[in-house]
C-alpha cells in the first residue's frame, strides 16, 4: 500500500509532505467543506510561528544547521502568503508572515521573489 505522505528524514527534522496530487484534492475537499480559509488560516498561524523559531536560532546555529532545519519552511511561507493575499485571507497575518521571513529569504538568496512578495503586500495594504 501507498502512503498519501512522503516523508524526509535527511535532517534532524522529521518532515512529512503530500504528493502534489494528494494536496490539490485535500485543498479541493476543504473548499467543497467549507473549511479551506479556517485550514489555510491555522497554518498560516503556524508558518509565523515556525519563523519566529527560525528568527531566534538564526546567529545561534551554524548556516548550514540553519538552513537544513528551516529551509524547507520557504514553500510553506509561499503558500501562506498566497492565501494571506487571497480575497479571503487575512492581509494582517500576511505582512506579519511577509516581515518575520526576511532572514528565510535573504538565506536561500531568494531576494528577487522576497521583493516582489513585499511590492505585492504594499499593494495590498494600499486598497
Amino acid at each position: 500500500m501507498k502512503s498519501l505522505l512522503v516523508v524526509h528524514d535527511n535532517t534532524d527534522v522529521l518532515l512529512y509532505r503530500m504528493l502534489d496530487t494528494t494536496r490539490a484534492f485535500a485543498a479541493e475537499q476543504l473548499r467543497h467543506a467549507g473549511e479551506f480559509d479556517i485550514i489555510s488560516k491555522r497554518h498560516a498561524v503556524y508558518v509565523c510561528g515556525a519563523l519566529r523559531e527560525a528568527e531566534r536560532d538564526w546567529g545561534t546555529e551554524e548556516g548550514t544547521t540553519w538552513l537544513a532545519k528551516y529551509g524547507h519552511l520557504i514553500d510553506d511561507v509561499r503558500g501562506a502568503l498566497d492565501w494571506a493575499a487571497s480575497e479571503t485571507g487575512d492581509r494582517e497575518l500576511g505582512g506579519r508572515i511577509t516581515e518575520e521571513s526576511a532572514t528565510l529569504w535573504f538565506a536561500l538568496s531568494l531576494l528577487e521573489e522576497y521583493s516582489r512578495r513585499i511590492e505585492g503586500a504594499l499593494a495590498h495594504a494600499r486598497k
